[in-house]
């Protein structure tokens, strides 16, 4: 019972310590794999219920425009617009800041359960050791 009880909480130790390892690296990478999702089809249905009023859809524009560089020599850039529109075509709703920190917010959390879903599946097995591991040092000094 001694045992068992050792697995548990150093499981949950180590699920708690792989946890805070994980996540500082799973987080910043589901930021960057989130970029290439972030105008897509995918993003838009994932977001429109969220911020667009009922029957509206969320519609994301790209368009080409310019900005300064380091050394104000103007540069061609992508500019993005997200509105939610009614279907008689009439914008009622700029959302592309909420847009984006929604987004974000989608991938942060995604990271986090990523995170959680890693640490407890090593920290099981890392319980399990280090149980083992009490047992034989207890049997070897008592």
């Amino acid at each position: 019972m001694k045992s068992a009880s050792a697995g548990t909480v150093s499981g949950c130790l180590v699920w708690v310590i792989l946890f805070v390892v994980s996540v500082p690296c799973l987080v910043p990478l589901m930021l960057f794999f989130g970029n290439f999702a972030l105008y897509t089809d995918f993003s838009n249905r994932a977001v429109q219920p969220i911020l667009c009023p009922a029957n509206t859809t969320l519609q994301v524009r790209t368009y080409d425009t310019t900005t300064t560089d380091s050394r104000h020599h103007n540069v061609a850039a992508v500019g993005h617009d997200a509105n939610c529109v009614a279907t008689g075509g009439q914008q009622v709703k700029d959302v592309l800041i909420e847009y984006i920190f929604l987004w974000r917010g989608v991938e942060i959390v995604a990271g986090g359960i990523l995170a959680a879903l890693l640490a407890f599946l090593l920290a099981a097995p890392a319980g399990v050791l280090v149980a083992r591991f009490m047992n034989r040092t207890k049997t070897t000094s008592g």
